[in-house]
């Protein structure tokens, strides 16, 4: 009864890290169903590095669904997986279905300790869907050169596009939710065979002895004193 108990505890235990884990998924939006293109405040395909520089972003929906979004940035290759230049938006803002939206200009500035020459970069949007489930989407990642404002160099000023939305390759959340699952299972399985182990074993029955138990001895009756012993009377003469 007891180890059915535990059986059914752990059970519902995974089943409940499983289900929070499921909640907290976002939703990837398909590399085809956006896009998205930077505009530059040098107003050419290269950056420079140490000075103040500016970037909007247009992002561009192409479903027949509303879309908002949360937060909008640009990743370069010298930085974390996680770390954007952008922002988080107060209000989100809403992309009505195949429409864009503009971002304001977006504040960074490249530190010195990065190299001058090519260099990649994707733009990432985080944001809601028509549902409510939440996504990131990431654009393909294209280059830009990075160089020093006096390098010399004045390539013709155009718009850089961050990607046709066909090679980005959205997140297989699906595998990491079955990965989780059989974590938790796994967890149950070894909190049953613990339990098992810790229930106490049964002791072995004392085997009744065929030998009768010892007689105690009688007490010895009053033995009566010796005549020698009794106290002597006094003669009369």
């Amino acid at each position: 009864m007891k180890s059915t108990k535990s059986l059914l505890i752990a059970l519902i235990l995974s089943f409940i890290v499983v289900v929070f884990v499921s909640s907290g998924v976002v939703s990837a939006l398909n590399a085809s169903d956006a896009s998205a293109t930077a505009y530059w405040s040098t107003g050419t395909e290269t950056l420079t590095i140490g000075t103040p520089l500016f970037v909007r972003i247009n992002f561009q929906s192409n479903i027949d669904q509303q879309l908002q979004v949360d937060r909008i940035g640009v990743n370069f290759d010298w930085m974390n997986e996680t770390d954007f230049y952008g922002v988080t938006l107060s209000s989100p803002q809403t992309v009505e279905a195949n429409s864009s939206y503009l971002s304001d200009p977006i504040r960074f500035e490249i530190p010195f300790n990065v190299t001058a020459g090519t260099h990649s970069y994707h733009i990432g949007v985080d944001g809601t869907d028509a549902s409510g489930a939440t996504f990131q989407w990431d654009s393909p990642t294209v280059t830009i050169d990075i160089g020093y404002a006096n390098s010399g160099t004045t390539p013709t000023p155009t718009a850089t596009q961050s990607g046709d939305g066909g090679t980005a390759t959205p997140q297989n959340w699906t595998l990491y939710i079955a990965v989780i699952a059989v974590v938790a299972i796994g967890i149950a399985v070894a909190f049953i065979v613990m339990e098992i182990r810790k229930k106490p074993k049964k002791p072995a029955p004392v085997a009744e002895s065929s030998m009768p138990p010892a007689e105690s001895p009688k007490p010895e009756a009053d033995k009566p004193t010796p005549a020698t012993d009794q106290p002597l009377k006094d003669i009369e003469e």
